[in-house]
């Protein structure tokens, strides 16, 4: 009787998994399962991912095709070179902008590479938490999560109280980061990143030109329209 494996996310033996096999494919790792054991290592990358509620329920499989999100979920199902960064945009609310980034999400995690779902406005508040902290110790931790995560998935981008220089210089430097170790980094955002103007004064001339500059030279950019979904007119 041959030994088992011990999992590397220690998980619990199973004897339908002897078949595991952990492979390394470009940086990003991906785990090969079977039967449960696949639901509990998808089960543990949900719990990663930032989505919760009805989000873990927003998937490709599901959406509400119409014209105007079928040439882009098609792309991204079918086209999408997953290291490629992405911008989704809409000049209103509504336009399904973070439903995709969640199918997004779980796409990513049925393939096994794990993404995070966060607004930008939470990212700041978590690292705004850590102030109190003078060595600065916590706040590089906290910082260095978003840095790492394989994919990050940036929601409400540009919502962001930007009353002093500490926020734009925190995220540029985790957007330039992302961008060195070529990490794919996605937003959503009602923000057209074309318009030179919204970013720097959004973020200020020095920090919004520099983030402009390294979007527009990452990220493909598609805006997302037609009506607000959120809205019942049948109610």
């Amino acid at each position: 009787m041959k030994n088992k494996e011990q999992c590397p996310l220690q998980l619990k033996a199973c004897r339908e998994c002897d078949d595991f096999i952990m492979t390394i494919n470009g940086g990003r790792v991906i785990y090969k399962t079977l039967g449960c054991k696949h639901q509990q290592v998808r089960n543990l990358m949900i719990k990663k991912s930032g989505m919760f509620g009805k989000d873990v329920h927003e998937r490709f499989d599901v959406a509400k095709m119409d014209k105007h999100n079928y040439k882009l979920y098609q792309y991204l199902q079918n086209e999408w070179d997953r290291r490629k960064w992405l911008y989704l945009f809409s000049y209103e609310n509504g336009t399904g902008k973070s439903f995709t980034a969640n199918a997004i999400a779980n796409m990513l995690i049925d393939k096994g590479i794990q993404p995070l779902v966060i607004r930008e406005i939470d990212i700041a508040t978590k690292i705004q938490a850590t102030f109190g902290d003078y060595t600065g110790a916590i706040e590089a931790d906290v910082s260095m999560k978003y840095k790492a995560v394989p994919v990050l998935i940036i929601q409400d981008f540009g919502k962001q109280n930007c009353r002093s220089e500490w926020w734009p210089q925190k995220i540029f430097d985790i957007i330039d980061y992302r961008g060195i170790q070529q990490r794919t980094t996605i937003f959503t955002s009602n923000l057209d990143l074309t318009n030179k103007n919204l970013l720097i004064n959004k973020f200020g001339d020095n920090h919004g030109a520099a983030i402009q500059s390294r979007l527009l030279g990452e990220c493909e950019i598609w805006e997302l329209g037609g009506p607000d979904r959120r809205i019942r007119f049948d109610c």
